[in-house]
This record gives C-alpha cells, structure tokens and sequence, in this order.
C-alpha cells in the first residue's frame, strides 16, 4: 500500500515539473527579451551665418554687394560713350551757375584736369580725387561707357561789397569772397563766417542755399 502511495506522489511531482518547465517556455516564448537601446541623436551642426548687411536695427535682408557706396556720384550708363572713355559731370543748378568755382580732377595726387562752373571731363577708368570750390571729394569712380555726376550744390551769399565772408571746413578755410557770391560745393555741411560768426549751412543737391 505505502510503496503504492509513493510510486503515486512521485508520478504527481513528475508532472508538475513538466508542468511548471512548460509554462516557463511559454511564458519566454510570448515575451522575448530584446535589448534595449539608448536613442540616439543626430550630430550637432553649427547655424550658417545670415547672410546681408548689419545695419544700425540689426542684419539687412539683402545681400551684400561689392564696392564702395558712392554717396558723392550717381553712376548712369551713357550709351553715346565709346571705348575706355568715363565722362565726370558737374552740374549746378541751371538758376545760379557759380562761374568763378574752380574744379579740379587729381590722379594719384596729381591734378589732370581743371576747369571753372559747369563741365564735363572726360576721363579713363579708374578713382579720382575732384576738387569743387575748395573741398576734396575722394574715391571718385569713373567707369568706360558711363557717366559719374558728382551730387553738387550752390551757396549764394549776399552782403555788402566791403563785407568779407569765409567757408569753412573743420575750422579751416576753403572758399571766401567779399559781398555778394555764387560759390559752389558739393553736397554736405559747411560753416559759413560772416561779421563776426560762424553758422552751419547744408548744401543740397541740386539746390540753391541763401546765406
């Protein structure tokens, strides 16, 4: 009877551990065990830089151009212009011509050319130095084929013969004349002395200032 009994509880202990192997395969066969791996990011890369102009409120939009800015000319295409040829144009406003205002055209320091009121030079390529009425305008460019008009204006001066009056540039003078007086310059700021004292004086293109 005992040994019946045995042989029965080692037949059960048999198949619970066939049982209990069976659910440990089924348990990993449903639910693998996969390695876990750390996401990985793409390399860094440095922003390319804006491309444009920095102005006073930050980076222009419009890409960069080459050259100096002409504040002192406007360049214009001359199609009557042939060959190497440049034409320098300087114009006073048609109502006051200043007849008596010197202009002078320098190459690497040396004057080439000169003349008085309204003139036109012809001149090869390259940058000039322009003398008008005292003042020295640098880098002046002259293309072949095209015309530069330097941006020029008019003082008039009015007072009496004997009245003797000074322009003046950093304190230093540059045009004078006594009583009444065309005198032109280019575009830009002047002191102008007269009896005395010194006022500031804007000269505009195109424009004729009274003092």
């Amino acid at each position: 009877m005992s040994s019946r009994v045995s042989r029965t509880m080692r037949l059960g202990l048999v198949a619970l551990s066939v049982l209990f192997a069976l659910s440990q395969d089924f348990t990993f066969a449903a639910a693998p065990i996969h390695s876990i791996k750390e996401p990985t990011s793409a390399p860094a890369t440095e922003a390319e830089p804006e491309q444009g102009v920095k102005g006073p409120e930050g980076i222009s939009k419009e890409p960069r151009t080459a050259g100096p800015v002409l504040y002192c000319c406007a360049i214009v295409a001359n199609v009557n212009l042939k060959g190497r040829l440049g034409r320098l144009v300087i114009a006073f406003p048609s109502a006051a011509v200043p007849t008596g205002t010197r202009i002078a055209v320098f190459k690497d320091g040396r004057e080439v050319q000169a003349d008085y009121g309204n003139h036109e030079f012809e001149l090869l390529s390259g940058t000039y130095e322009i003398k008008i009425g005292g003042r020295t305008v640098p880098n002046v460019t002259v293309k072949a084929g095209h015309d530069t008009k330097v941006r020029v204006g008019v003082l008039r001066i009015t007072g009496a013969n004997n009245r003797r009056s000074a322009v003046l540039e950093d304190g230093k003078e540059i045009a004078g004349a006594y009583g009444g007086e065309l005198i032109g310059l280019p575009a830009g700021t002047f002191e102008v002395q007269m009896a005395g004292q010194t006022k500031k004086v804007t000269i505009n293109e195109g424009k004729v200032t009274d003092f």
